[in-house]
């Protein structure tokens, strides 16, 4: 069991930034820890993209929360529409 957990929530207007925070923790040296990564309403095409490459570092963990996606047509259309986020 790691003696650290950090837990980074992740919602699709800030995936791009999670994704370099994501990488960074690969700097970490001589902690034990994992990474929960939170997926809040990330559109399916940001899924597909990021989620294999994080899933590449050891302490990376996911929480994909496919139940979001019964809602992505509404939050993308909020996303694309007004640059707002959904209801994260």
């Amino acid at each position: 069991m790691p003696e650290v957990t950090f837990f980074m929530l992740v919602t699709p207007r800030d995936v791009v930034i999670a994704d370099y925070a994501v990488r960074s923790y690969a700097r970490v040296k001589d902690l034990d820890f994992s990474l929960l990564v939170y997926s809040n309403y990330l559109l399916p095409e940001q899924k597909a993209h990021y989620f294999p490459l994080w899933e590449t570092f050891p302490f990376v963990e996911i929480a994909r929360n496919t139940h979001h996606d019964a809602e992505i047509n509404a939050i993308r259309s909020r996303v694309n529409a007004e640059k707002l986020e959904g209801p994260f």
